[in-house]
């Protein structure tokens, strides 16, 4: 199991708006395609409105990639998303998720 360690923060900003900023650094983590024993660090932000079970939003993050254990910048990565989902509830009880990204990605 490689290090990896992500911190994040929410807020409430009126009653139909929230967000979020984030900040995580290690070894890419379990599920994502691994390079070797190089590491990565990102920071990031999102803005999201709320209509009940609809929401809508755009995503910020800023990553660095390094060769090896936060060794020379060997790849830098800006993301911007703007994405919607909407949270559909089949049962009493049970919840499931559509979510369709809108998104757009710049490398």
């Amino acid at each position: 199991m490689a290090p990896y360690l992500g911190l994040m923060a929410t807020a409430h900003l009126q009653s139909d708006w929230t967000t979020a900023v984030f900040a995580n650094a290690g070894h890419n983590p379990l599920g994502s395609f691994a390079d070797g024993d190089n590491t990565l660090a990102s920071i990031g932000a999102n803005l999201v409105k709320h209509w009940g079970a609809l929401r809508a939003g755009i995503s910020l993050e800023h990553t660095r990639y390094f060769d090896d254990s936060f060794g020379t910048t060997t790849n830098i990565g800006n993301d911007v998303n703007v994405f919607a989902s909407y949270l559909w509830r089949a049962q009493p009880g049970s919840a499931h998720q559509v979510v369709g990204d809108l998104g757009h990605a710049r490398r």
